[in-house]
This record gives structure tokens, C-alpha cells and sequence, in this order.
């Protein structure tokens, strides 16, 4: 292993990823002076993690980059021997960046940079106001071991028509309605018993009835009076048929 050769390679090399990861694993065979390198293309596909394919066309790349040269069959055994090229040239430590859009800093000199134009705000990626983007709110997650939550679970045992639950579960949950489920079991306890539309059978789909936010409907008739539902106590009697 050459110290010489790898020190070399971090400073001058202008190569990245697997280029430079096979010039640094030719140095633990080169001499001091980059030469008398002779792996084989199977060993030395083995040190870097790549196939033999893979390493053969790096080898090319290092070649025509003019950092590595390559005599084919001229090793030990009919090996390739490989010479890492050190021609000295521009240091890349000390901040430089290879595409040269900095310069090297010298003597403590702080770099100057171009200051960028300043880009018009594009109207398209406006930031959305705080009411639009209620999929990237977090989901209700049902309790442990139940597939809805107490909440759902009341206006599903309320809501006249059974169709569709999964898509009703769906929205629920995107619209995080936990909070409202005594508002919406009510209204709709209250609709069952005034509504002349909905004593005639005109009762929209579950989710459909989420979406629209129909529990804030007005309707002919008396409304009921005071909230017939109380969650906790409609949780407990669950928990307590569960346990019996």
C-alpha cells in the first residue's frame, strides 16, 4: 500500500464515486511512485464491490481521464499493469469544487461568490391556505385492535343507509370528523324523526353525506331538542358488551 499515491489521489484526482474508489484501491498495490500495480480484474472487482464488467469500464474511464495507464498483459502472470498517473495539476482540497465554479482559497481569503438573480415567485406553487390541504393532516387512527374508531362506529349504528362504509370510513378520516361524531349522530337522530325528505326514502349515500357536511342541513319540522349522544357513555357500553 502507497500512503504516497492515496494522499496524491485525495488531492489531485478530479474523479468521484467509483472512478475515484478504484484509483484508491489501485494504490494499495501501486509503489510510491504509482507503478508496479497489478491486480486482477477479478480482485480488484471484489475490493471495490462492482463486477468485473463494471470495473472494466471505470478502468476506461480512468484512462482516457489521463489518470491511470494501462498496459495490457504486461504483468505478473499476464496481468494488466496499471501506473496511477501523477502529474500534479490543481489541488481540489481546500473547498474547490471540481466543476471550478470556486476558486481555491488561499491564505485564509474568503472566497467570493456570484450572487444569483432573484427568481420571480411562481404563482402555481403558491402556498396553499391553511384550510385546503386536509390529506397531509394525519389520519384518525382507530383505537388498537379495531378496524373504526368510536366515533365512526357511532354514526355508522346511526345513519339509516348502509352502503359504502369503507368509502365513508375514507372520508371520515380525511376530514377528521372524531370531534364532531355527537354533532353529526344528533343531526342525524334529528333528521330521522322531522325530515319529511328523508322519511320519504331521499337519503344520500354515508360518504356522500360527509362530504357535503349535510348534519349542518336545515330542514322542515322540529328539530330535536339537545344531544341525544353522549360518546363516552356509548363507548363504555361497547367496551362492556365486548368484555361480557
Amino acid at each position: 500500500m502507497s500512503v504516497k499515491v492515496m494522499s496524491y489521489i485525495w488531492e489531485y484526482s478530479r474523479q468521484k464515486g467509483t472512478p475515484l474508489l478504484t484509483l484508491l484501491a489501485l494504490a494499495d498495490w501501486a509503489h510510491d511512485d504509482g507503478t508496479q500495480a497489478y491486480p486482477s480484474i477479478a480482485t480488484l472487482a471484489k475490493k471495490t464491490r462492482m463486477t468485473t464488467r463494471n470495473v472494466q469500464l471505470v478502468l476506461r474511464t480512468l484512462k482516457e481521464a489521463g489518470e491511470l495507464q494501462i498496459e495490457e498483459g504486461a504483468g505478473p502472470y499476464g496481468c494488466h499493469l496499471f501506473t496511477v498517473l501523477m502529474t500534479g495539476g490543481e489541488k481540489i482540497s481546500g473547498g474547490e469544487k471540481i466543476s471550478g465554479v470556486k476558486k481555491q482559497v488561499k491564505g485564509g481569503e474568503k472566497s467570493r461568490h456570484k450572487t444569483l438573480p432573484k427568481i420571480s415567485p411562481n404563482p402555481l406553487e403558491e402556498k396553499p391556505s391553511e384550510e385546503e390541504p386536509l390529506e397531509k393532516i394525519p389520519p384518525i387512527v382507530p383505537p388498537k385492535g379495531e378496524q373504526y374508531s368510536a366515533g365512526f362506529c357511532c354514526f355508522w349504528q346511526t345513519y339509516p343507509v348502509k352502503k359504502q362504509k369503507a368509502q365513508a370510513w375514507k372520508v371520515w378520516r380525511r376530514l377528521r370528523l372524531d370531534p364532531l361524531a355527537a354533532e353529526i349522530c344528533a343531526s342525524i337522530q334529528a333528521h330521522l324523526d322531522n325530515d319529511t325528505a328523508w322519511k320519504r326514502g331521499y337519503i344520500k349515500y354515508p360518504a356522500s353525506y360527509l362530504t357535503a357536511g349535510c348534519w349542518q342541513d336545515e330542514f322542515g319540522g322540529t328539530a330535536s331538542t339537545g344531544n341525544p349522544y353522549d360518546l363516552t357513555a356509548w363507548v363504555h357500553a361497547k367496551e362492556s358488551a365486548h368484555d361480557a
